[in-house]
């Protein structure tokens, strides 16, 4: 089963093409590129990238699976809009799944995955032993994270970007490293969820909170119409 894997949740625009055999996830090709705020342009590419390199085309896909985040706005809606379309034009399945799970797949032990949720905020999430998450995901100041998750018994923090707070993050006292969803980890957190395989359930965007970019308000009108009231 040939499986295209998007995330474009963090500054990373992560695309890979996985073959999925009786169980076994083998990596065919990825990348990941630096996208900050050029999601839009970038994604495309990397995935026409990926197809080549595994030698396949888009009609040789069995199904797509795409990070659902949490993620800012913008950059989050360009992986789903994306996948999702590329599913719908392929009649083939696209599966959703949180994209701090997918990082987490690549720890051990009590783990928790943050990432910058900008606003001066972090996207967090806390699982335990068995990879299971038990906390989370959720947005909230770095401080309020430390201060009260600082019971849990944390072993590893698995940062994706939020690279302003390490000091803060690092006052758990427990190793700090740099880790961004990765194409395998996608699709071992969607088939942990349940939600790989079968009938395809609609998309939803785990974006926590309201955008960023805000329609601008309507000005009230005074009866004659000429301005604000």
């Amino acid at each position: 089963m040939k499986v295209l894997a998007i995330d474009t949740s963090t500054s990373q625009i992560v695309t890979g093409v996985l073959d999925y055999v009786d169980g076994e996830i083998d990596v065919i090709a990825e990348k990941s590129v630096l996208g900050q705020t050029a999601h839009g342009e970038l994604l495309a590419p990397s995935i026409q990238q990926v197809l080549s390199d595994a030698t396949l085309t888009p009609s040789e896909l069995d199904a797509v699976v795409i990070g659902l985040g949490p993620g800012p706005f913008t950059g989050l809606r360009v992986g789903i809009v994306t996948g999702s379309a590329m599913a719908d034009a392929l009649r083939i399945p696209a599966y959703g799944t949180c994209s701090l799970d997918a990082i987490a797949s690549d720890g051990d032990g009590r783990v928790m995955v943050v990432s910058d949720a900008r606003r001066k905020e972090i996207y967090y999430a806390v699982y335990d032993e068995r990879g299971a998450r038990i906390l989370g995901p959720e947005v909230d100041k770095p401080d309020q994270v430390v201060e009260t998750l600082g019971s849990l018994g944390i072993t590893r923090v698995l940062n994706a970007g939020a690279d302003k707070y390490v000091d803060l993050l690092s006052s758990f006292g427990v190793p700090l490293t740099s880790s961004y969803p990765r194409p395998a980890g996608l699709l071992r957190a969607a088939i942990r969820s349940g939600e790989f395989g079968g009938d395809a359930e609609p998309l939803t965007p785990l974006y926590l909170r309201r955008p960023d970019a805000k329609l601008p308000a309507v000005q009230a009108k005074s009866p004659n119409g000429h301005g604000a009231l």
